[in-house]
């Protein structure tokens, strides 16, 4: 899986089948649930999916306000991108946090809304 992240704007994600869809921040969570089905983990405030590999933030009024990527959950390989260009820890701004482990490898992601 491929996913894009555009801060402040959306969070694409491509199947390795090719298939392909968009969450737009400040998406109600309703509109998650379309996209995702029913959330695997789930509180008054996120929902989980892929054993938490993706974390919604989510406000009553506001709607999605993060994703949180953490790639290595996941059993299927996922790369993350901030728009075309691959993430490191480097990457990081005041609309992405990236946080590494010990050896410096990008552990999760999180993409912010304004």
């Amino acid at each position: 899986m491929q996913i894009h992240g555009y801060p402040g704007q959306r969070v694409d994600f491509v199947s390795a089948s090719g298939s392909a869809g968009s969450i737009l921040f400040g998406d109600p969570r309703s509109l998650v649930e379309e996209f995702f089905g029913p959330p695997h983990t789930s509180s008054a405030t996120q929902v989980g999916y892929f054993h938490d590999a993706i974390v919604l933030q989510l406000d009553d009024a506001a709607g999605v306000t993060a994703i949180t990527i953490t790639p290595g959950v996941s059993r299927e390989r996922v790369l993350v991108f901030c728009g075309k260009d691959r993430i490191t820890p480097e990457t990081a701004h005041e609309l992405i946090d990236v946080r590494t482990d010990m050896e410096g490898q990008v552990e999760s992601v999180t993409f912010r809304s304004r």
